[in-house]
């Protein structure tokens, strides 16, 4: 828009009191005036085409420009507006004043919906927000007027088509236009034609001249154009210019006018220039109708988005890319910092623990400075020598470097350790090819396997290997034995589950006699062995399927077989049966119980050593281990126990490593010790491997998480606690949460809300456990609470906990995920305006349902790969684990289930109307291109029909045209969907990119502090000088000229010193309501 430009516009003198103080009556003579005026126009000319909505776009294209002109009937009506139009030569549309069609420039009531066509068909972009600018507009009622306004009475005028953007509106004629009316009108239409210059409003006058005010105006004027944002600090000055002016010379407020308009122009092309280059992409549905099985009639428009080899889809995903992109650009240096502080933190030379084979070697990897994955490594402590026999990197940057993606997921060592097998995915997809290397020889062994799941085994003589394949639907269906040096064609199939809903693992047992496979449902399993020994002899059933009866760890000890079962409980309890009576039919008689079971304790997971068996408990949400001595097992004595203990009230712990391949070397190479290895860890305590001496109680800490950093990682500065909020039925639900003392806001006088963000996942009987992360100390630096939410549908609590939040009962996962935003809120952790949310795969479809239940609850929204559209999904068996889903779920096609299931599915409940009156909070949705678990299009249908709602409801009750509807949102939402699978990107680099770009977007949408605080600054900036060449390296944020810019923020402090720069963001992020609010207040 240019301001030189634009069309002076013929007004009437005004005198009077204003529109909002006329009495009943005179408003009613103005309508009834406006109603002749509206029958004279369809009198005289009746060659026009009157419809009741705005023309096609098509009937746009037929004739150029297209001169379309709004009517409505009279205010008093409540009927829709029409549109007049009429088919003309380009040259007599030509005309810019009344004198050459004065029939086109007089006075019409109209509805206020037609107003804000007038004023918006020009290139200004509007949102729901601008309708709230004048909340007395009911536009649930399509003729209804603004009341006590004169806008009622406004000036029209032609509007061109877009492609001829000289003769646009501009749209502060258009809102100067709203300010004038003649209270003395009394004749016909005509009349208002008489004057034809503009007029103050005020009737007051003073002799004291214009000529300061517009001199001041030209100081705001050189001061604005300097800086455009500048206009919001002028705003008092410009209004009481404008007063004072009319007062003195209303004649001349013609010349401020002008003045003003070139100042809210510049101001208006700054605040708005990002308006005119992001614009909102927009998927087209395509109707799919069709009949359930409950004979309702379904629609999914968006199922074509399930295609992912349409161009169209493909394009679509870009446009969200690049869309995302665009609006988080603003946050471009936010996000480089927190990327800086995650790099700063990382031990770039990390190993895992190392573990002694019987090569006399010991094993590990480790990460090299720079890479994005690991090196495997053996060491020889009696030459010192170190050798890399795989070399992650290596791999990634040579045979797969045109794969969209990588990842090693699994390395076995043969028991000679003359050998390794691994499993490269280059899709995401968890499809993988199984490669094997000779370590003695350094050299690759040319046996490939297509199409592996992650599980592999080798025999006791290492020629063999096991493995698992995965059908078209991702699911593990076959056991097959690869003889080493043979094709694999070859293959033998040593089993096959024909039932969709089983899915395969496989294990070696802990003394590595034994290979056990498990065939599962989610609440059903089977288990078959293979002596490793045999290596050719077929499997045999050990423990057959029953209906409810799962079978969830397996173990060989002695001559028994240790199986940790749920038949005919809920917790679980721990049984053997010995080898000898495997032929026979197992039954209650024949298992022999080891650890009870008990109502409010589950047992997670158990693992033997010679003299030792070691299980895993947890009970109240903790973790607890008890060691069992073997001594007395023999005999049936399982009394000889005790427990470890540790002193934190919130932790994790596990068996093993926190590194799978360490794990697995850990279970075979401690068989024969007294030594537990597990790790340690707590939202405050960095994780601890430690090794535990079951004989003498002793534990000593053999490696740790080192963070990194300028500052050294102090946990006493932070705190973390668990706290049980109150759902809806009365259940108190758990609440882990950390944040940093200082920084608690609640402990503040007066009191400050914290940002926070709730996670949750409530699904599958999975716990969220609470461990460290080094990032996240990124937010907590910021002053956010980091809470977790253990809602029903996790087994936190047990297993019952599990069974009260799946299948019918799913819904109070959701309840209880609201429940716990309320309790933080009510505790004074934050407010509503602060919180935001986090869920990913099974924890998305929790975040989706709760948007949809209380938008009005959370801020800001991050989902990852989220599972949202139930119905459509489930009812979809060819889609990969659908099957496998039903006992978790439910199966649609039970119709109890099916009503459940409508009642919280994400992609069924968008709420079109929350969306456009920017009720929902602020979300970011990402998904994975070959993710396996999650379909790329669950995310992708989800925007896509969240924006599509949205459009829907604004152009119903605003008809704003689809050009004006693209324009960037108030409340962000953003998709991303990249080449990963559902784990996302697997280098640690571009992982940690990722989640710079999440926690940008989390500080951004929660107004939170872009910089860390760091209270000892002095401290800050001697350790920051006396930085070694590699601490530097890692900490290249730390730019020493600008560490006080940085790092000497104050809490307290923040209005202060960031005044000035709150004004412009201000302006930078204005929404075109308060730019409507601003120019309504000075004008």
């Amino acid at each position: 828009m240019n301001a030189g430009t634009s069309r002076s516009h013929n007004v009437s003198k005004v005198a009077g009191e204003s529109w909002a103080k006329e009495s009943p009556e005179v408003k009613a003579h103005y309508q009834n005036l406006a109603l002749v005026a509206h029958q004279e126009h369809k009198e005289k000319y009746p060659d026009f085409e009157w419809c009741p909505k705005k023309p096609r776009d098509s009937d746009s294209t037929k004739v150029e420009p297209s001169m379309k002109r709004r009517y409505s009937e009279p205010a008093i009506s409540t009927k829709r507006p029409y549109t007049f139009r009429k088919t003309k030569s380009e040259d007599s549309l030509k005309f810019n004043t009344v004198k050459e069609m004065p029939e086109y420039n007089n006075y019409e009531p109209v509805s206020a919906d037609v107003y804000y066509s007038t004023l918006l068909e020009s290139d200004y972009a509007i949102t729901s927000a601008d309708l709230n600018a004048y909340p007395s507009y009911d536009y649930q009622d399509y003729g209804a007027v603004i009341e006590n306004s004169p806008f009622s009475f406004v000036q029209t005028d032609y509007q061109a088509a877009p492609v001829k953007s000289e003769m646009e509106i501009d749209p502060f004629d258009a809102l100067f236009a709203q300010l004038t009316m003649d209270s003395s009108f009394t004749g016909s239409r005509d009349n208002l034609l008489a004057e034809q210059q503009v007029f103050s409003p005020i009737l007051e006058k003073s002799t004291i001249g214009i000529t300061e005010y517009l001199e001041k105006l030209k100081e705001i004027d050189a001061d604005v154009v300097g800086d455009p944002t500048n206009l919001i600090k002028h705003l008092g000055d410009i209004n009481s210019l404008i007063e004072k002016a009319c007062l003195s010379a209303p004649e001349q407020c013609g010349d401020i006018w002008t003045n003003l308009k070139s100042v809210l122009t510049a101001f208006t092309e700054k605040c708005f220039e990002c308006d005119k280059k992001l614009k909102v992409p927009q998927c087209k549905p395509i109707p799919n109708k069709f009949i359930n099985p409950h004979g309702e009639e379904w629609e999914d428009s968006f199922s074509w988005l399930n295609d992912r080899n349409n161009p169209e889809v493909l394009k679509y995903i870009d446009d969200e890319n690049t869309y995302a992109n665009q609006v988080m650009e603003d946050s471009k240096p936010l996000q480089k910092l927190l990327y800086k502080e995650f790099v700063s933190r990382l031990d770039q030379d990390e190993e895992s623990p190392k573990m002694k084979l019987d090569d006399g070697w010991y094993y590990y990897s480790k990460k090299i400075a720079g890479e994005e994955y690991r090196a495997h490594c053996k060491f020889n402590p009696e030459t010192g020598k170190e050798i890399i026999y795989l070399n992650e990197n290596d791999l990634a940057s040579n045979q797969y470097a045109d794969a969209s993606y990588f990842s090693v997921g699994y390395l076995k060592i043969s028991p000679d350790c003359s050998k390794i097998a691994y499993g490269v995915d280059a899709s995401g997809q968890e499809r993988y090819t199984i490669l094997f290397k000779d370590i003695l020889n350094e050299v690759d062994i040319s046996d490939q396997i297509e199409g592996a799941y992650i599980d592999l085994e080798f025999s006791e003589d290492g020629n063999y290997v096991y493995y698992t394949i995965l059908d078209d639907t991702e699911r593990a269906y076959q056991l097959k034995r690869h003889k080493i040096g043979t094709d694999a064609s070859s293959d033998v199939v040593l089993y096959e589950e024909s039932d969709e809903m089983f899915f395969l693992t496989l294990k070696k047992s802990c003394d590595g006699k034994y290979l056990i496979l498990s065939s599962a449902a989610q609440i059903t399993s089977e288990i078959r062995y293979l002596n490793t020994t045999t290596p050719e002899n077929a499997l045999q059933l050990l423990l057959p399927r029953q209906e409810g009866v799962q079978y969830l760890c397996v173990e060989h000890h002695d001559d028994f077989f240790y199986i940790l079962s749920n038949a005919g409980v809920k917790n679980n309890f721990l049984c053997r049966v010995a080898v000898s009576a495997v032929a026979d039919t197992i039954n209650s008689t024949t298992l022999e119980v080891v650890v009870e079971h008990r109502d409010f304790v589950l047992i997670e997971d158990f693992q033997f050593r010679k003299n030792y068996l070691i299980v895993l408990e947890r009970s109240n949400c903790l973790q607890n281990v008890r060691i069992l001595n073997t001594n007395g097992f023999a005999d049936g004595d399982f009394s000889n126990f005790h427990y470890v203990s540790f002193s934190e009230n919130v932790y994790s712990l596990w068996l093993g490593t926190p590194n799978e391949d360490s794990t697995y070397l850990t279970k075979s190479s401690q068989y024969n010790s007294n030594m537990l290895r597990l790790t340690y860890t707590s939202f405050i305590q960095p994780k601890q491997v430690i090794d535990y001496n079951m004989n003498d109680r002793s534990m000593t800490i053999i490696h740790e998480e080192i963070v990194n950093g300028v500052f050294p990682y102090d946990k006493t500065q932070y705190h973390s606690q668990r706290l049980y909020a109150t759902s809806h039925d009365g259940t108190s639900v758990p609440v882990s949460i950390v944040y940093r003392k200082d920084l608690l806001g609640k402990n503040m006088s007066p009191t400050q809300y914290n940002p926070c963000l709730l996670h949750a996942y409530g699904a599958y009987g999975s716990c969220v456990n609470p461990i460290f992360s080094a990032s996240r100390l990124s937010l907590l630096d910021r002053g956010f609470v980091y809470a977790v939410a253990h809602t029903r549908g996790g087994a936190d609590m047990g297993n019952g906990w599990y069974e009260e939040g799946k299948l019918a009962k799913k819904p109070n996962t959701f309840y209880d995920f609201c429940a716990v935003g309320e309790y933080l809120i009510k505790e004074q952790f934050t407010t509503p305006s602060k919180l935001a949310i986090y869920g990913r795969s099974a924890g998305g479809l929790l975040i989706g349902a709760s948007i949809n239940l209380r938008p009005d609850l959370f801020q800001s929204a991050l989902t990852e790969v989220p599972f949202v559209d139930v119905i459509n999904t489930m009812f979809d068996s060819t889609i990969p684990w659908t099957a496998f889903e039903y006992e978790e779920w439910g199966n649609p096609n039970d119709l109890e289930i099916y009503e459940v299931m409508k009642s919280y599915c994400p992609y069924t409940n968008i709420d079109g109307e929350k969306l456009a009156m920017n009720m929902y909070p602020n979300i970011l949705v990402l998904g994975g291109m070959n993710d396996p678990r999650v379909a790329f299009f669950e995310p992708l249908k989800l925007v896509a029909k969240m924006r599509y709602e949205k459009a829907k409801v604004l152009k119903k009750h605003a008809r704003i045209s689809q050009e004006l509807q693209d324009t960037i949102e108030e409340k962000l939402l953003i998709l991303k969907i990249d080449n990963a699978g559902h784990g996302g990107n697997s280098g640690q680099y571009s992982f940690l990119e990722d989640l710079a770009f999440e926690y940008a977007f989390l500080i951004k949408t929660l107004n939170a502090l872009e910089k860390p605080i760091y209270t000892d600054y002095e401290l800050f900036e001697e350790k920051a000088t006396n930085l070694t060449s590699s601490q530097l390296e890692r900490a290249k944020m730390f730019d020493k000229s600008k560490i006080k810019e940085r790092f000497s923020f104050k809490w307290e402090k923040k209005k202060e010193r960031n005044e000035e720069k709150i004004y412009r963001n201000k302006a930078k992020k204005a929404t075109r309501s308060q730019v409507f609010q601003w120019l309504n207040n000075f004008l």
